[in-house]
């Protein structure tokens, strides 16, 4: 029964508890308001699928009336977003079939229970926005096997980083309070595709493995944003590679850019901003024949910025840069805007390559996320040309000399 994504509105009816043959109730995402008794519904041995999330409802779960020793529903799937939880429903850790839980934007406090950790056929867990400050006995090797998704973002996960099985192929903590040195062991995650480590507390020298990592036929995403990492940035490409963005800004990297082997062919989106990399203007960038977005603002690049050796090849796509806050010298290089075509077709419609980080829109100057826009925003007080047409937008934001 799916009733989901609609703008429903009122109580939960009563009377769907009594359907006993209901084997799937879909009421997510409408505007139901109200407590909802979720015992009546652990009647229904034959429910395998429930969703109420994302509603306005206030889950209530009396676990005295809760019985483990009787025949619980095995649910395939649970989704109680947003359904005012302050703690983990103890009935799940009796499920035995659960694929996917979704227990994100709730106020649940503490670590994940043991219970919940043993359930080994969950594949997709949503736990963002809540106040979950670990794993049980501070577990660091997460023991889900067959386990897909993970995503603890906005929480207060404090300690090591915790590592996800090998199965693992988009997994976010980002904005919580994690620290220490990234474990070799991360570079097993053969399967990753989208990697979120971004706004923590994370220090030391990423792992040398990290070019292993980026040249796996299955990484697009890596955010390292707004941390304490060092080093010099790693950045290795095969042309296999389907690497499709990189964030690295907001950390202390160091030195000069080392020029991949290989041309990163699928690159789109590069922010190497607010670090301190010295060097001159990677003109090497321009042979990436899908880059998009170059962020390179407040580090150390110097020098002048060479003209273009072709009015082909160099930077054919490109739509976003900022070189601002560093030390270049020179005549700015015209030539570039010359040949800079995309931004002449610069449509906000047509921005659909930061679709890897789910639950964020690209506005106005393609800001990989909502909590900096504002930041990009304010960087156009240094808009050196801004060229205007219906529906388009073209930010070019040049700053010669240092702060």
């Amino acid at each position: 029964m799916g009733f989901s994504s609609n703008s429903l509105s009122g109580s939960v009816p009563p009377s769907l508890s009594k359907l006993s043959d209901l084997e799937s109730l879909s009421l997510g995402e409408n505007i139901l308001s109200g407590p909802l008794q979720l015992d009546s519904f652990l009647k229904l041995r034959k429910l395998s699928d429930l969703d109420l999330g994302n509603n306005m409802i206030s889950l209530l779960i009396d676990e005295t009336k809760i019985d483990p020793n009787t025949t619980l529903p095995k649910f395939y799937s649970l989704a109680f977003a947003h359904c005012n939880l302050s703690k983990f429903p103890k009935f799940i850790g009796h499920q035995t079939n659960l694929v996917e839980l979704d227990l994100s934007y709730n106020n649940i406090v503490g670590q994940i229970p043991q219970n919940l950790m043993s359930i080994q056929t969950l594949e997709a867990i949503h736990l963002s926005n809540n106040w979950i400050t670990g794993f049980h006995n501070h577990t660091i090797k997460l023991p889900w096997s067959s386990l897909h998704l993970l995503e603890m973002q906005d929480n207060s996960l404090q300690g090591q980083l915790p590592i996800p099985p090998s199965s693992i192929k988009h997994y976010d903590v980002s904005n919580n309070n994690l620290s220490g040195e990234i474990p070799m062991s991360i570079c097993n995650l053969t399967s990753i595709a989208v990697l979120d480590l971004s706004s923590n507390n994370f220090s030391g020298e990423f792992p040398s493995c990290l070019g292993s990592l980026i040249n796996n036929d299955s990484l697009i995403a890596l955010n390292l944003r707004n941390n304490s990492f060092h080093g010099t940035i790693p950045l290795e490409c095969q042309q296999e590679s389907e690497l499709s963005m990189v964030d690295f800004s907001h950390n202390h990297f160091q030195g000069k850019l080392r020029r991949p082997i290989s041309t990163c062919m699928n690159l789109e989106y590069l922010d190497f901003s607010f670090n301190q990399i010295s060097d001159v203007f990677p003109t090497w960038l321009g042979s990436f024949p899908l880059l998009k977005v170059v962020m390179l603002r407040a580090n150390k690049f110097h020098g002048v910025i060479r003209k273009p050796q072709s009015t082909i090849t160099e930077f054919p796509r490109l739509q976003i840069i900022d070189v601002s806050h560093n030390y270049f010298t020179g005549a700015l290089p015209h030539e570039y805007m010359l040949i800079w075509n995309a931004m002449k077709d610069f449509k906000l419609s047509n921005l659909t390559y930061m679709n890897a980080w789910e639950n964020d829109t690209l506005t106005i100057i393609a800001c990989l996320d909502k909590k900096i826009v504002s930041s990009y925003l304010a960087a156009c007080d240094f808009v050196e040309d801004i060229i205007m047409w219906e529906r388009t937008f073209l930010c070019l934001i040049f700053y010669f000399g240092g702060f």
